[in-house]
């Protein structure tokens, strides 16, 4: 059984950055309808947003790494 996160950017007059929600949708249409949601309630006037689904099958792992001293520092993880 896969799993679905959804990606929201948010911006307003610049970018707010991304956030990462897992759903929980049994298939890939529910999920982007649980998507679409959460990003309609974050919408307003001034403040826009945009939605992706990702799949996430059952074998996929994280790769597990050390922190570099910029992410460390920083509190973001880079490539």
């Amino acid at each position: 059984m896969a799993r679905y996160i959804a990606v929201i950017h948010n911006w307003f007059m610049d970018s707010k950055g991304f956030n990462i929600i897992e759903l929980n949708a049994a298939d890939e249409k529910q999920a982007d309808i649980e998507a679409c949601a959460i990003a309609h309630k974050r919408n307003g006037d001034f403040n826009k947003t945009a939605c992706v689904v990702l799949t996430v099958r059952d074998a996929e792992t994280i790769a597990q790494r050390k922190l570099t001293w910029r992410e460390r520092i920083t509190g973001r993880a880079y490539k």
